[in-house]
């Protein structure tokens, strides 16, 4: 727990007004050699409680970057929008929670809709499509951010980022545990769970750091401030989809 703890804190420190940035480096860097040392030790364990040598797979090892940066940008989006919201735009949190459900319920039903998909034309196809979708709304978000942008507007695009979200979870999610042997199975899933808890929590951190700093390092003032604030953190938002979309050309193979 020291480790992630650690590293956490430090991104998160680093955002703070006022916090020294070399304390912040300082605790990143305890957190990161804190996470070097317990991979080491787990791979020296004969019975680890996480496998890291899942790693040696170059297919499991694309996916679960893939499944990660799909994390990161589903997390961010749920955590930057309805901060967007209610802060610029003046929304409840109920309000801005509604405009968050209909993407809830339509990435349930894609997820169905794409595993049936996986096992009839493999990965490619869905997983690109999805990420093409997530990399065109991304895009659009920084764009449409002002103080007067459209509501409703926001929740079709927060929708179709959650259909392209759901077009990727199931399928990604049966290529990693596909691309390990049966008896690796039992070590893929609590890794594959780890690492995108971990990534979501710190891709959580890491935008509200970025529109932090953007904030306090900048001659604006008012909502100006603000918005800069938020355009960065989608912009980051942006960047990191546009990685998972690259990757997903690389990603070769079927569903077997």
């Amino acid at each position: 727990m020291l480790a992630p703890a650690s590293l956490l804190y430090g991104v998160n420190l680093a955002g703070e007004q006022g916090a020294s940035l070399i304390m912040a480096g300082m605790v990143t860097i305890i957190g990161i050699l804190f996470i070097t040392l317990f991979i080491r030790r787990q791979i020296q364990l004969t019975i680890p409680l996480l496998d890291f040598n899942l790693f040696r797979n170059r297919r499991f090892t694309s996916a679960s970057i893939i499944g990660v940066l799909m994390f990161i940008v589903m997390v961010g989006s749920e955590l930057l929008l309805p901060l967007y919201v209610q802060n610029v735009r003046g929304l409840t949190p109920r309000e801005s929670g509604l405009m968050l459900l209909p993407g809830a319920l339509l990435m349930g039903l894609t997820s169905v809709f794409a595993g049936r998909l996986y096992d009839r034309y493999g990965i490619q196809l869905i997983l690109r499509g999805g990420y093409i979708l997530i990399a065109g709304i991304t895009l659009l978000l920084p764009l449409m951010i002002s103080i007067q942008s459209s509501i409703p507007l926001f929740a079709i695009a927060y929708t179709f980022l959650m259909v392209g979200i759901g077009c990727i979870m199931t399928p990604v999610t049966a290529y990693t545990m596909a691309s390990v042997p049966v008896q690796m199975i039992t070590h893929a899933s609590p890794m594959t769970i780890s690492i995108r808890s971990l990534a979501s929590s710190l891709g959580g951190v890491f935008l509200i750091a970025i529109m932090t700093l953007s904030r306090n390092n900048t001659s604006l003032v008012g909502m100006e401030n603000i918005l800069l604030g938020f355009h960065m953190a989608f912009w980051s938002l942006t960047v990191i989809a546009a990685a998972g979309l690259i990757l997903s050309f690389n990603l070769k193979g079927q569903n077997s």
